[in-house]
């Protein structure tokens, strides 16, 4: 009244409704420390806020991010509604900039590219205001996005995450991410190493879900020299009644397995287990590739082109696989040239499963066509991709 301000003013300088700031202004609400400091910086008085009233919301935040890091989606999005409405109040708050990284991690794990872009533009703007904690959150989910795009810039944004990681959950999740992009790079030693490092550490944090996913990458690192061991690991925990597996975390042991027994050359053996597990299993664009590889090698072309036209591939490593594989079946006398493209322009998003299977189909290309020097070239980088030579 003192300084003539309306009510309906006041309130929208605050972000509030006018009912709720009468209910204030009665002594009928209890407004948080944050709506009080907006009130007294909009009537222009001295206001400091305990910052003791932050750490329920924050530690709501960190079991936001740590639900939608650890794949326990479904939680997460319980939460996110709730979140999204209150956030307005934190704005001008400490925790902002949680509230920004918090769902910028959700954004990517939900796979929303718009409104990742939009939260990454804006914490780049801010950077300089991370603490440690943040800093390390921000580099990993960075790394996680970048995996499928430019691993250069992945495996820069993953090492300053355990550069600067403050816990062993968050090195963890580092070093799980960082063998899977020294995976798809090929070095192999490097991605045990990493892989290793990161089960211990999530077996300190207690952290079974992503601890079955390091054994599977371990697995899939020792499927490229052996078969006995990998295949029993991946085998036990799909049999195993005692871990309560996910729909999709069954389909990526499954499709490891598979790709064991392919490596291999034990194609029944695959497709044995493709029939045992499928139906507990979901379905994806890898598991029905497969299926088309296993009728392609055992000679049932026909089959292969039906399985092929029937399904709609929804990812484009998965399309220019079928592409091949209808070029092979087709027995297309330009398919090298074919494979080499999608080789140069595939280093990124292709994996050392899908690498490994382009240059065999062009070594038997080239041995088909007589073509040795070429094909001593691409053994030559075969061997180079199984021994993960630096």
């Amino acid at each position: 009244m003192d300084q003539a301000i309306k009510l309906t003013a006041l309130a929208y300088q605050c972000h509030i409704s006018a009912s709720y700031l009468s209910q204030i202004e009665t002594g009928k609400a209890q407004p948080d420390p944050q709506i009080l400091q907006l009130l007294a910086k909009a009537l222009d008085l001295d206001y400091t806020i305990d910052q003791a009233w932050l750490i329920p919301a924050k530690q709501k935040l960190e079991h936001f991010v740590r639900n939608a890091l650890l794949l326990d989606l479904e939680a997460a999005q319980k939460q996110a509604p709730a979140l999204r409405r209150i956030r307005k109040r934190y704005l001008n708050s400490p925790l902002a900039l949680d509230y920004h990284l918090a769902f910028f991690v959700y954004a990517l794990m939900t796979k929303n590219l718009r409104q990742m872009v939009q939260q990454k533009h804006l914490l780049i703007s801010v950077q300089d205001r991370f603490d440690e904690a943040q800093s390390a959150l921000f580099e990993l989910v960075c790394g996680i996005s970048a995996l499928k795009q430019d691993l250069s810039e992945a495996e820069t944004h993953f090492k300053q995450c355990l550069k600067r990681n403050p816990t062993s959950l968050m090195g963890a999740l580092g070093h799980y991410y960082t063998s899977l992009l020294y995976s798809k790079k090929g070095k192999i030693l490097l991605a045990r190493e990493h892989c290793d490092a990161a089960s211990r550490l999530f077996t300190q944090a207690n952290c079974y879900p992503f601890l079955i996913f390091c054994h599977i990458q371990s697995a899939a690192i020792l499927s490229l020299q052996e078969f006995d061991r990998p295949a029993a690991i991946l085998t036990s925990i799909l049999e195993s009644k005692m871990l309560n597996l996910t729909p999709e975390m069954r389909s990526a042991i499954l499709c490891t397995l598979c790709w064991c027994c392919v490596n291999h050359r034990h194609y029944e053996k695959a497709g044995a287990f493709l029939s045992r597990f499928a139906d507990v299993s979901d379905s994806n664009d890898e598991m029905d590739f497969l299926r088309c590889f296993l009728h392609y090698k055992t000679g049932n072309i026909a089959s292969m082109k039906r399985l092929a036209s029937a399904k709609e591939f929804r990812s484009q490593p998965f399309q220019d696989l079928m592409r091949v594989m209808n070029a092979v079946g087709d027995q297309d006398p330009h398919r090298d040239k074919l494979l080499i493209t999608l080789l140069k322009h595939g280093r990124s998003c292709l994996d050392l499963n899908q690498k490994r299977f382009y240059l065999t189909l062009l070594i038997n290309y080239y041995d088909e066509k007589h073509k040795y020097v070429k094909k001593s070239q691409c053994l030559q980088r075969l061997a180079e991709l199984l021994q993960g030579w630096e």
